[in-house]
């Protein structure tokens, strides 16, 4: 067997990724990004084709990956800061209310 009748191939895979971001502050607006990024590499030796000395292939996976990414709202900021000032204001009753019976 000569090294004429060998062929080397070569696959890169890739993969897409989707980023998707909520960048409004009181309405949900998403907005998607996509990269591709270098999944791996596979070489394989093949004894067919002799005319072909080299091969290399490019694979996109139609899998991709999603990422979300979500900030909070301003509703949702107020809503807690109301929440910690009513428990607040809950334990300080609880607290003074010992004190004025003195």
């Amino acid at each position: 067997m000569t090294s004429k009748s060998i062929r080397k191939e070569v696959y890169f895979y890739t993969k897409p990724i989707h980023l998707l971001t909520d960048d409004s502050i009181i309405e949900e607006e998403f907005s998607e990004k996509k990269y591709v990024t270098f999944d791996r590499a596979q070489e394989t030796m093949a004894m067919n084709k002799p005319e072909l000395f080299f091969g290399l292939h490019m694979v996109a996976s139609p899998n991709g990956i999603y990422y979300y990414r979500r900030y909070a709202k301003f509703a949702e900021i107020l809503a807690e800061v109301n929440g910690l000032a009513t428990m607040f204001l809950v334990v300080m009753t609880f607290c003074i209310e010992p004190i004025q019976k003195y």
